[in-house]
């Protein structure tokens, strides 16, 4: 951030500074804007904390690197017009930066340690990660500082405030990206710093595991568009990510499975299916299809296709499991 002590004078001299929220070590743009005075035929000086940077007539901008955390850079710029008069103008430079990280509340299996994708309908929590100093290069408590927070063009007033950190939003029901801007400050507002993010929602998704009888769903282990198996018989499990849900055991998911072209609609409410074949002397393929879909939240839906084979033990007609 760019804190600008450039009060306004009559002298119709503007300084306007270029990107507002350049982090420690990025290039700063200052540029002097004349509304009443004329300035492209005026001799301009700048000092930067004490020396001598550049002059020269109508040089009515210079490019400086931002200071590092906690430090500052005092500008002084000497107009003398072509009429001889003299006009001093200064400004006060000060750089920080926020991180911002974000996480779904949608829906992962157990031990998933992946980053959840922001879903259409998802609720989102931001937390922002603020870096001022004071100073002596001390980084200053996040907790004692003031957050004010907007999204796209709403001021989000109840989640902005002292201390208030991270927020929680809701993706609308237009599927449409969000912009979250957030800007801290100290509360004497003598360290300020800002940030912004674009978060683009998306489509939740379904993976298809092994529910094993002995050692259970088989998590560490997603099967693929074609999954052979010797063994006669195979359960499904068919894992919601992104889906809000409050939990499997109370949601608002339809599962519409589809196995060998046929729909099973006694099924809508099971999350696996099981597969077995009667005859083990001759191999078998099962296409299966699933749709899942989110009653309460419209635009959550996805859909995933396996083909189980089941190959035959055709040198004693016995199952190897």
């Amino acid at each position: 951030f760019i804190h600008a002590q450039a009060p306004t004078s009559i002298d119709g001299i503007q300084i306007t500074i270029n990107p507002q929220n350049p982090v420690p070590g990025k290039n700063v743009d200052i540029t002097l804007n004349d509304y009443l005075t004329d300035i492209s035929t005026a001799n301009i000086t700048w000092v930067v904390n004490g020396q001598k940077v550049t002059s020269g007539i109508g040089k009515n901008n210079i490019t400086l690197t931002a200071p590092a955390l906690g430090k500052q850079d005092n500008v002084s710029i000497l107009i003398q017009t072509n009429g001889g008069k003299q006009i001093q103008k200064s400004i006060v430079i000060k750089s920080g930066s926020v991180d911002l990280i974000w996480e779904s509340r949608g829906y992962a299996p157990p031990l998933y340690q992946g980053k959840q994708d922001f879903a259409y309908q998802n609720s989102i929590k931001i937390i922002a990660m603020p870096h001022l100093a004071d100073s002596s290069g001390v980084e200053i408590d996040p907790s004692t500082l003031v957050y004010n927070w907007k999204q796209d063009s709403t001021v989000l007033q109840n989640q902005s405030g002292y201390g208030k950190q991270a927020i929680t939003i809701t993706s609308g029901i237009v599927p449409r990206a969000t912009t979250i801007y957030i800007n801290v400050s100290t509360r004497d507002g003598s360290e300020t710093a800002s940030g912004v993010i674009t978060l683009h929602p998306g489509s939740p998704s379904l993976v298809f595991y092994k529910d094993d009888p002995l050692y259970g769903v088989l998590y560490n282990l997603a099967l693929g568009a074609q999954t052979t198996f010797s063994n006669q018989e195979i359960t499904l499990l068919a894992a919601p990510f992104s889906f809000t849900i409050p939990s499997l055991t109370n949601n608002n998911l339809q599962y519409n499975w589809t196995i060998n072209g046929a729909a099973q609609t006694s099924l809508s409410t099971n999350r696996s299916v099981t597969l077995r074949v009667q005859d083990t002397s001759a191999d078998a393929n099962y296409p299966v299809q699933l749709q899942l879909q989110n009653m309460k939240e419209i635009l959550q839906g996805a859909t995933n296709a396996i083909t189980v084979m089941f190959v035959a033990n055709k040198n004693n007609n016995a199952i190897s499991l």
